[in-house]
């Protein structure tokens, strides 16, 4: 068991992993920490037992799992088993496919962070090595913007010393009378010399969370567009609080990705025309994701080239199903035009 981390994927939670026994779930992530670089580990069953913390029986119920067919599991690949005996141990037969998520965007995104990070370095060096003299003009310029900044705060604060406080409803609730609403009793803060990073950083950490859902979703079409319409949902989820605390955008995109797993479920998602589930981008700006989920169980049905009836997937409706079917066209539809 060599040293370094495991790259652990948040889809771990949507998996029937997720749905085992305790003991199961500690048996398989300690397989992952000490599984190496091509998911090989090596390792005994009472050994790897004092590694979970689970008795030997308990490790080898959770081996038996891993080693048979899973019909739910969502890599058909070894009709879903994790993994494989090999001499010396177990191989993870999908460590290599989580291991590489991240997405050639992502690669292109972090190599173009590094690059920039270096051209800024040589930059610096070059302006040190020219004129000492150039970089205390840049760092007194910058900190007369920061002057300046603070001054139209200052002035700010004379003209309107007590900015109108949030009602209750913007605050989403009730107030503590213990605590003061915001402009009160509290002093202006200038803004943060690292917000451009900072909202960089934001930025790039939406985008990874975006990409992770649309990798959920089942229709994968239109990327950019899809992308760019999970960031706002993941914005407006977060601003709202809905999946917890106001501003938590981690919380808001695993609420999200939560009911991407619904809906992948849900009979409109798995018809076997592809072309009549939504576009991605389509779901999201449509706001889809706060749907009923039985909403989602509605497929729409033509015959005789008119649409006609709509299906409610489920269990007991077979034979009402039947009996619309067997019902004459309508005259409209068969006359090819609408009264």
């Amino acid at each position: 068991m060599g040293n370094g981390f495991t790259k652990l994927h948040n889809g771990i939670l949507g998996s029937t992993i997720w749905r085992e026994s305790p003991s199961v779930k500690v048996v398989w992530i300690t397989l992952l920490a000490m599984a190496d670089q091509h998911g090989i580990v090596e390792a005994t069953v009472p050994g790897l037992a004092a590694f979970a913390n689970v008795s030997v029986e308990e490790t080898e119920a959770a081996l038996q799992k891993f080693l048979s067919p899973d019909k739910y599991s969502r890599t058909p690949d070894c009709e879903g088993r994790r993994i494989e005996v090999i001499d010396g141990g177990w191989e993870l037969l999908n460590y290599q496919k989580y291991r590489e998520k991240l997405s050639e965007e992502d690669r292109k995104e972090n190599a173009r962070i590094r690059q920039q990070r270096r051209r800024d370095r040589l930059a610096c060096h070059a302006k040190r090595d020219e004129s000492v003299t150039a970089c205390d003009s840049h760092e007194k310029s910058r900190m007369s913007r920061q002057a300046e900044a603070d001054c139209r705060l200052q002035t700010a604060d004379a003209v309107n010393p007590k900015p109108l406080a949030h009602s209750t409803n913007e605050l989403g609730g009730d107030v503590s009378p213990d605590l003061p609403l915001d402009g009160e009793n509290e002093p202006s803060e200038p803004p943060s010399k690292n917000a451009p990073s900072d909202k960089r950083a934001s930025t790039a950490k939406r985008s990874m969370l975006a990409l992770g859902i649309y990798n959920r979703y089942p229709r994968k079409v239109a990327k950019d567009a899809a992308l760019k319409a999970i960031d706002k949902a993941i914005a407006a989820v977060s601003k709202r609080g809905s999946a917890g605390a106001v501003g938590d955008e981690d919380a808001a995109a695993q609420w999200l990705g939560g009911r991407v797993d619904l809906y992948a479920k849900s009979a409109q998602a798995r018809q076997p025309d592809k072309s009549k589930v939504p576009y991605p981008a389509s779901w999201f700006n449509a706001g889809r994701y706060d749907d009923d989920e039985s909403e989602w169980n509605h497929v729409g049905i033509s015959k005789g080239g008119a649409a006609r009836v709509f299906e409610q997937i489920g269990a007991g409706q077979e034979d009402g199903f039947e009996e619309v079917l067997s019902r004459p066209d309508p005259e409209w539809a068969a006359g090819g035009t609408r009264q």
